[in-house]
């Protein structure tokens, strides 16, 4: 194709873009079409007050009286902008009837019929007593045809305009929340994964190297004889280590990685958890018996009670390391229905107004998101800050 051919058709596609954008179809704007009708009559009632007050008359009580007029007229075309159509819908001999373009433009004709209407009526109404009668409706029909030809014009560019606006905002709208839900699947598949790796983690301590390290503490336990005496007080310390270790240290990791939520309940889970940080961060924890009794026993997979368990998890570690608290009181409750309330006090250094968040604020807005709740975290009073959670719609 030549550069004339490709020129002349991007002209006939601007000029097709332009009628379909006045000719429609299209969506009814009714605010779009108040204000900027009445805009147009502002700005007509200030030119015929203007006039009027050259021949004679009032120019301010002329422009209050026919600025009050203007924001009727426009009233009355953005309140036809939402009953025509819906009217028209109720009318069973349309239904399948003009549709697209034909339904559109007969939307606009009827409210641009109704609106010249309102406007002559308004005219006889306000008798502006320096406006003669006779100037504004000589002939009646030049004044009814004058005021339509003004008003259909506005009503098809101003709708045309606003409702072409709109389907690209809709459209957009369309594309944000497609590419929001998209993030949330990969956030959630993210934490689901997370959680898989942990238990593989935790069950990989707990059946092989518990398992390893008994096998060693045994073996060991054997050949305490044949150690000098002298050295065996220091051999039995020793044996003592690994298997505190064994039984504690790589079973407490192997909790915190995949809290056993089936076996303990989520309030002695939590509750195991708290006090671990026994000596550096006292935590009271105080859970409604509407909560003990939903969480008493509960799948290890269950995600309302991982996410309880991981917003606690990060909000201590937090309070911890970025504000050295001390104490904290965890409080939780049912709400209404099945929803959950968590608040997290603690003390330590006043959280900043300004704060960032990081990667534990990151875990705990997956987690929450991904059971159908939300967070927030301020400053608390006098110092520290305060987590508030729900969970669950």
């Amino acid at each position: 194709m030549s550069t004339d051919g490709r020129s002349h058709q991007r002209v006939r596609g601007a000029l097709g873009d332009v009628i379909s954008m006045i000719l429609g179809p299209g969506s009814f704007e009714a605010w779009a079409v108040f204000w900027i009708v009445l805009l147009c009559m502002l700005v007509r009632a200030s030119v015929l007050a203007n006039v009027f007050a050259t021949s004679g008359g009032i120019f301010r009580t002329n422009l209050l009286l026919m600025c009050g007029h203007a924001a009727v007229v426009a009233t009355v075309a953005g309140v036809l902008f939402v009953v025509v159509p819906r009217a028209l819908e109720r009318v069973r001999p349309l239904r399948g009837a003009p549709v697209g373009r034909a339904r559109y433009l007969l939307v606009i004709l009827i409210v641009a019929i109704v609106t010249t209407g309102a406007l002559i009526v308004m005219h006889r109404v306000v008798l502006i007593p320096s406006i003669p009668i006779s100037l504004l409706f000589r002939p009646l029909a030049n004044a009814i045809a004058g005021n339509f030809a003004f008003i259909l014009p506005v009503l098809l560019l101003t709708n045309g305009i606003a409702s072409r606006f709109a389907q690209r905002q809709r459209r957009t709208e369309v594309v944000l929340r497609s590419e929001l839900a998209s993030v949330r699947t990969e956030r959630i598949t993210l934490i689901a994964a997370d959680e898989r790796v942990r238990s593989e983690i935790a069950r990989a301590l707990h059946d092989d190297v518990q398992t390893e390290l008994l096998r060693a503490t045994l073996r060991l336990s054997t050949v305490a004889d044949a150690v000098p005496t002298e050295r065996r007080e220091e051999f039995a310390l020793a044996l003592a280590e690994i298997e505190h270790a064994r039984e504690h240290g790589v079973r407490a990791v192997g909790r915190r990685l995949a809290p056993p939520l089936g076996t303990l309940g989520l309030v002695a889970a939590l509750r195991e958890h708290c006090d671990a940080f026994g000596g550096v961060l006292d935590v009271e924890l105080d859970a409604d018996d509407a909560f003990r009794a939903r969480f008493l026993r509960t799948e290890d997979d269950d995600p309302v009670a991982i996410a309880i368990y991981r917003t606690v998890e990060q909000g201590l570690q937090n309070a911890l390391k970025h504000a050295r608290a001390r104490h904290a009181r965890l409080r939780l409750a049912m709400g209404e229905g099945s929803q959950v309330r968590l608040e997290l006090i603690t003390d330590g250094q006043l959280l900043a107004a300004d704060w960032q968040p990081g990667l534990g604020a990151t875990v705990i807005d997956t987690w929450v998101d991904a059971v159908g709740g939300n967070w927030s975290l301020r400053p608390g009073d006098p110092d520290g800050a305060v987590l508030t959670a729900t969970f669950g719609r």
